[in-house]
């Protein structure tokens, strides 16, 4: 009898069809040309330097800038958790189709026990994965199939996690901060747990060093022998998943077009 196999099956926004676009939408006001996902990014991240700047700064006017900024901040992350989920619900966000394949041949089967993680925001994946996963999976009981967010849900908008944050943020309270430090040491824990890791429309974006660290510990000390990336641009993807694995981990990297799932390419 086959043994059962733990799979972590990681998403990013990749995974969902306009993922940025009720973000753009409510940054259309700015007179800055915000008009893709790199473009809100750097908006955002430019927020988070001027946080962190003015939380350190000896400045005169330090604490009152650092205030009004905050204020703002606030404001942004309860408007981009509105926006979200306004968009689910009109259908504006939704999973990519070739999802539900991946599910079936990679996750929901007797032999494997999955656990999911994403650095979304929006509820999407979570609400498809529940709707198909209880009549496809052997594996899951009744209960509710939990989706871990690691940088935050717009189930509170004080969570989410802007690009280029870390762990301990002087504009935070330490209580937050442990917060997110939990989260993060809890998704190592579980890497470490997991024979394969699947990552799905994350893209391991050069600047986000700290998810980076967060999988390099997961698949580091754990007991991962294998890990797959199905993206479109599967090998930039491995090249960077390459960096963060040693030689001695012996972990088979592979990837696979999501047009064509059958096939399975070994990354040297």
């Amino acid at each position: 009898m086959r043994s059962e196999e733990n799979v972590a099956f990681i998403t990013g926004s990749g995974a969902i069809e306009n993922a940025w676009s009720p973000i753009i939408k409510i940054l259309e006001d700015i007179p800055l040309n915000i008009c893709d996902a790199d473009s809100v990014n750097c908006y955002l991240t430019r927020i988070i330097y001027l946080l962190r700047f003015y939380s350190v700064a000896k400045l005169p006017n330090s604490k009152i800038e650092l205030k009004e900024i905050l204020q703002d901040f606030k404001k942004l992350k309860e408007a981009i958790c509105a926006a979200l989920i306004f968009a689910e619900k009109i259908g504006m966000i939704k999973p990519r189709q070739e999802i539900e394949n991946i599910l079936k041949k990679f996750i929901f089967s007797k032999t494997i026990k999955s656990v999911f993680i994403t650095t979304n925001w929006d509820l999407v994946l979570d609400n498809y994965i529940n709707k198909i996963g209880q009549s496809k999976s052997p594996s899951q009981n009744s209960s509710s199939i939990i989706v871990h967010h690691i940088h935050g849900s717009v189930e509170s908008s004080n969570s989410l996690y802007l690009p280029s944050e870390i762990i301990n943020e002087p504009y935070r309270s330490e209580e937050d901060n442990q917060e997110m430090g939990y989260k993060h040491a809890a998704t190592i824990r579980i890497l470490q747990q997991c024979d394969k890791t699947i990552i799905y429309g994350l893209s391991l974006d050069p600047l986000d060093a700290e998810l980076s660290q967060i999988l390099a510990s997961g698949w580091g000390t754990g007991k991962t022998r294998e890990i797959i990336v199905i993206n479109p641009d599967y090998k930039k993807v491995c090249q960077r998943v390459r960096l963060l694995i040693t030689p001695e981990h012996n972990i088979n990297i592979n990837g696979i077009y999501p047009s064509n799932l059958n096939k399975k390419f070994k990354y040297l």
